[in-house]
Parts: structure tokens; sequence; C-alpha cells
């Protein structure tokens, strides 16, 4: 690319032209960050790239901007949460996987271990299908955990192996009726690369990690406008297949962490997955407890006047409808819930009002 312009705010774009190499841009939703990198040299050309002493080189970056920018909103009253008559049904939440490692020697002990955990997700890393299936299947035989699905990786990277359709079949007899699917264990982009691997599959999952380039607390805010376009890609290539999300992590500590779950489960809920599962993400168990003792049937789309600083999800029980307000930012906010609900968040708060529909 040589040039590229966007909208920074309404009225004002910005263009960045570039000259002196060849550059590309990369779409990082491919990693659900909401943002796009721009860098040189593409990746499809040789490096290391040699210089040869003397060389000289020059490269250039200009930004011109256009349009008068708007007067600043900051301050300007309660943030707006509204409901639309949009609906989706609610995905299964989880909060636990176990991983079975094949090749490591205590991937029994994990299988162990999720005998106790009631219904768990159970993901098989294989790099030797026929020598781990069988072992795998003896043990399954003698702990027999409850399973609710299967997912297939392969143990030395990140996407579904051919070989699972050896394991989908073995599985399919002790654990009737238990789906069996796969993808990529770890960011979309994964996925996006080898769309092949989900032929065959029950269903299809990859994992999210909003910390994937940068771990700062503005990043980890924006990046869940990136959970969306993931979903839509995903279902334009996987057909009808039910969509899992497996699993979600946030890996470097941060106090918006609690508020960040809501925002990436109305995100996702809203898109139309089947499931999200997330792992060791700090106050995750008391935040989703506020939605699941709702027992709730589907999500119903809402709307924030500024989701950068307040996100909202919305789920429904026949006549009822609870929305779950998330503060994402470190101060105290007033919101305004369906026009005449008033609720004071603390900072990084979540709080929830049951509605009648």
């Amino acid at each position: 690319m040589r040039a590229i312009s966007h909208r920074v705010v309404g009225g004002v774009r910005a263009t960045v032209r570039v000259e002196g190499d060849v550059f590309e841009t990369e779409d990082q939703r491919n990693w659900t960050d909401d943002s796009f990198k721009t860098y040189s040299r593409p990746l499809t050309l040789p490096f290391p790239y040699p210089v040869a002493q003397g060389e000289r080189m020059s490269q250039s970056v200009a930004v011109t901007f256009q349009g008068v920018p708007p007067q600043s909103m900051s301050g300007l009253g309660p943030v707006h949460l509204n409901v639309t008559d949009a609906v989706t049904s609610f995905p299964r939440i989880g909060l636990r996987r176990a991983d079975l490692h094949l090749n490591a020697p205590t991937w029994r002990d994990e299988l162990e271990r999720a005998r106790y955990w009631g219904p768990v997700e159970c993901a098989i890393f294989t790099s030797d299908a026929p020598k781990d299936l069988p072992l795998l299947m003896e043990a399954l035989e003698q702990q027999r955990p409850e399973v609710t699905r299967w997912l297939i990786f392969d143990a030395t990277s990140s996407i579904t192996p051919a070989s699972a359709a050896s394991f989908r079949f073995a599985l399919s007899q002790l654990y009737p009726g238990v789906p069996v699917g796969g993808g990529s264990c770890a960011n979309f982009a994964e996925l996006n690369r080898n769309r092949g691997v989900v032929e065959g599959l029950d269903f299809v999952s990859w994992g999210v990690n909003p910390q994937s380039h940068l771990v700062d607390e503005q990043t980890l805010i924006e990046n869940l406008q990136g959970l969306r376009p993931t979903v839509r890609t995903a279902r334009s290539f996987c057909g009808e297949r039910p969509l899992s999300i497996s699993v979600v992590t946030i890996p470097h500590p941060t106090a918006a962490a609690s508020s960040w779950i809501v925002g990436s489960l109305k995100h996702l809920a809203e898109a139309g997955v089947q499931s999200v599962t997330y792992r060791d993400v700090p106050g995750a168990e008391a935040v989703l407890a506020v939605t699941e003792e709702f027992l709730p049937d589907e999500v119903v789309a809402s709307s924030s006047s500024d989701p950068l600083s307040v996100e909202c999800l919305a789920v429904r029980k026949g006549s009822r409808v609870r929305m779950i307000a998330a503060n994402l930012l470190g101060r105290e906010q007033e919101v305004l819930i369906a026009r005449k609900h008033r609720l004071c968040l603390a900072a990084y708060g979540v709080a929830f009002i049951d509605l009648m529909n």
C-alpha cells in the first residue's frame, strides 16, 4: 500500500501516505484487535533484508487531516443504554476446559481431575494419532468424565489435524451425541489461514486473547469491537456449523477484567456464537453468576452511547429483561437505562437492573 484514508471522528478524515519502501497493512481483527498495522517490508518478501555498507535508505510517513472535529462530548451527562427488538439464543457459558496433551506424561492426571468438574469441555492435543487414540480411549473407558463437547488439535501447531476424523469416529462410539469440533486453539488468524480444517467438524472454535499485541487498558477496551468481525468472517466459510469461542483469556492482570467480560459476552452472544468458555479471567465467576442465575433464554441487542466507557449486556427470560451494565473506566460513571432508569457505576463496576419486556 502507498496511502490509506480513514475516518478519525465525525467530520474528520486522516490520510497516511508512505514512501521509500514497500509497505503492507495487516488486519489485526484476525487477533480480535480492533486495529490495523502498517509496516515494511511485506512478509512475502525475503528476509533478513541485506543492506550493503554505505547504502543509504530513505523512508517517510506523512499524515494529513481534513475536516473539523466535533465539540467534545465528555462530561455532558450519563451514558445512555438501550435495547432493540433483535434477539438471538443465549450461548452456553463455561469456566473450565480440560486440556489433554497426549504427548505429555500428565494428561491422565488432568483427565482424572476432570471427573470431578461436572459437565466439562475437553480439548485433545495429539501428535501421533495411531499411538495416542487407543491410549486415550482406554483411559476414557476407565474414567468416564462428563464431557459436553470435544475439541481436537495438533500438539505441534495451533490447528485441527487431518487425524481428527479418526478421533471423531472413536469418540462418537463412547460418547454418542457429544459434538466433536476444532479449528484453532490459538487466535482466529490461524483458523482464517487454514479454513479447510472445518470440514467434517460438528462445530468450529477459536480462542480470544485481547492482549495479543498490547496490554494497556485502553487497547483492551477498544478490542471489544474486534470480536464481532471474527464471527462474521467465520460464518462466511463455516456454513451453518455452530461457532464456539474457546478459550477466552486475559494473560496480563487488569482492573478492567470484570467489566471487559460483560462487553465480550455481549458482542459474542449478539453475533450468534453457540458457546463461550472463559479461563483464568479474574472476576469471571462472579460476573457470569449475575447472568446465569437469571436463566436467560435469549440475548437482546443493546446499544451504548459511549461503548468505550460503558458496555451493556441484555438478556431475556420470558417477559423479563435483565440489563447488565459494565463500567470500563477507572472512574465513577452514571448511566441511563432504557431512557428512565439511572444507575451510578463504581470504577470498573458491574451492576444490573431487571425490566419487564
